[in-house]
């Protein structure tokens, strides 16, 4: 078998392109020639931590990717070799850059047990290009961020953090119809992307947000606390507990807040703020079944989310590609070209 690269981490801060076989494709297996594959900030996540517990080790990483299939197992059905597809990493078991024995920081990829979940892969759209097939997972855990906790066009909603799930967020609560949607971030170079976007963005280094929020969406008056932004749906997209307490004490009356960003550490809540003004909030882990829906609305909408990629690398450069998508004040969206 020839061998193929594949980016893995070895221990905390140490990733590495590694030489591997090609992955044996079984009775109920697919072979996918990755095309696209963006780096996430859980991948960051993974190294600092030197992997996840119960993953192999050293650990595969790469989960949001697009491709084509080159190889089938003899008993799957209903798909074809030279089929454009987006791959849900976490279907049938596979686990891929998670907790399973592939990455997708490589050229090819297997996906196993196709049986058990033919819809973990489906079919990208001739209209989208891979660049745009990688981007469906990330927005997939947007989507259902939103779905969680029930976004409507009615909503005036702010999203705290400008990062990729941040900004996939923005653009989803636009599909869904909102209007004046804001994205409150630090990087300038994110704000810059949001507003590319079709967002409102908030410098929360340089303006006072509460006020910023109550001159977008006006304000609405609780007989405990006085006025408050009429901001009514909360994305929380930073993984800060400050960021989340600040939301907390900014919601009014009725309000929403989804929490997608991950968090290491507790975070205090203030229940009596809660209670005061009924505020609910909802926690959102990756998504179930969006993947069908966000690539109808990629194939459906005149988006340009081309703004996203702030850096295109192959994937030869990975561990240069690694540093730049730490670089949060100058990196969105690092996209690996895994063929070269």
């Amino acid at each position: 078998m020839n061998e193929i690269p594949i980016a893995r981490i070895h221990g905390p801060g140490q990733v590495k392109l590694d030489s591997i076989k090609e992955p044996y494709v079984g009775d109920d297996d697919i072979l996918i020639a990755v095309s696209r594959c963006g780096i996430c900030g859980s991948d960051l996540s993974y190294a600092k931590l030197g992997g996840l517990p119960g993953a192999p080790t050293p650990m595969p990483i790469g989960h949001e990717f697009s491709g084509s299939i080159v190889k089938l197992g003899d008993s799957v059905q209903g798909f074809n070799e030279g089929d454009r597809v987006v791959v849900n990493p976490e279907a049938a078991g596979n686990g891929i850059g998670s907790t399973g024995n592939n990455g997708a920081f490589s050229p090819l990829v297997c996906f196993r047990n196709v049986s058990q979940d033919p819809n973990g892969i489906l079919s990208l759209p001739a209209e989208l290009d891979y660049e745009t097939g990688a981007l469906v997972e990330p927005l997939s855990v947007a989507m259902h961020g939103l779905n969680q906790g029930k976004c409507s066009s009615d909503d005036k909603i702010a999203i705290f953090g400008g990062g990729p799930i941040g900004l996939s967020a923005a653009l989803v609560a636009q599909y869904f119809g909102a209007k004046d949607v804001i994205v409150v971030e630090l990087s300038e170079k994110r704000l810059e992307v949001a507003e590319q976007l079709g967002a409102i963005p908030c410098h929360a280094g340089e303006l006072d947000v509460r006020e910023f929020l109550m001159e977008a969406h006006g304000s609405r008056s609780n007989i405990h606390l006085g006025e408050q932004p009429s901001t009514n749906f909360y994305v929380e997209a930073t993984g800060s507990g400050d960021v989340f307490k600040e939301i907390i004490d900014m919601g009014c009356n009725d309000s929403r807040v989804s929490v997608i960003g991950v968090h290491f550490e507790p975070v205090k809540l203030n229940l009596l703020k809660l209670l005061m003004t009924e505020m609910t909030v909802t926690a959102s882990l990756a998504y179930k079944n969006e993947f069908p829906a966000v690539i109808e609305m990629l194939a459906s909408e005149n988006l340009d989310i081309s703004a996203m990629i702030t850096h295109r690398l192959p994937l030869s450069d990975f561990e240069k590609a690694f540093s730049i998508a730490g670089e949060h004040e100058k990196a969105v969206k690092v996209m690996i070209d895994c063929q070269n």
